[in-house]
């Protein structure tokens, strides 16, 4: 975190369960394939569009500080944290 990373990506992360990439610069963040993640820290960056539906296992979301229009959360169903 507190990078100027503007590209992020996490093919073959499968396994990953804590993610932790607020205050960059990253407009899209795609962690559609990562089923185990459960901590995700994105705040503070420049995101517009952000799919998180259907990651069931995440239980926590800071996606505070962006430029989101909307967030589906459909599918998180052991989400107990979310911060927007």
């Amino acid at each position: 975190s507190v990078n100027q990373i503007n590209v992020l990506v996490l093919d073959g992360l499968n396994n990953l369960k804590y993610l932790d990439c607020q205050d960059n610069l990253i407009s899209a963040l795609d962690v559609q394939s990562l089923d185990s993640l459960q901590v995700l820290y994105c705040s503070y960056n420049i995101l517009k569009d952000f799919k998180v539906n259907g990651l069931g296992s995440l239980f926590f979301l800071d996606c505070s500080n962006n430029y989101l229009d909307s967030l589906d959360i459909s599918g998180l169903v052991d989400l107990d944290n979310l911060k927007l």
